[in-house]
């Protein structure tokens, strides 16, 4: 199913499509799938940038920001401010409570550490062959 999300609901909805705020806008559409939470509302926004802080804790910062002096993107966190002016973006993201949340993040944490570990134990099998 493809991910569908509107804007028009946001108060000035237009200048979330600039070249400024795009990316802000572009990157909570997208993170409403790995977060469980469809809508920004002032009722939902605790629990939204709570897990978001999470979620960008553990795979780094979501928003991008163009400097003009330097000509250069760069990453940066999403802020709750940047929230704030999304409130009524919506997608057709699945939902999850609190306890489904927890529970697939944990999920997610234990492939990763599987993975790494499994990379890290190749890793140290080709050293002992690089040492011979």
């Amino acid at each position: 199913m493809p991910l569908n999300w509107s804007i028009s609901d946001c108060k000035d909805w237009e200048s979330l499509k600039s070249d400024e705020e795009w990316p802000i806008t572009n990157a909570l559409i997208w993170v409403s799938m790995s977060i469980g939470i469809r809508d920004i509302t002032e009722k939902t926004i605790p629990e939204y940038f709570a897990r978001l802080c999470l979620w960008q804790d553990l795979v780094g910062e979501m928003g991008h920001q163009y400097d003009a002096e330097t000509k250069k993107w760069s990453k940066r966190y999403i802020t709750i401010d940047d929230l704030k002016k999304r409130i009524g973006l919506h997608t057709n993201a699945g939902s999850m409570t609190r306890a489904q949340w927890l529970k697939s993040i944990t999920e997610y944490i234990k492939r990763e550490l599987d993975k790494n570990k499994t990379h890290a134990e190749r890793d140290i099998k080709f050293s002992e062959v690089d040492a011979v």
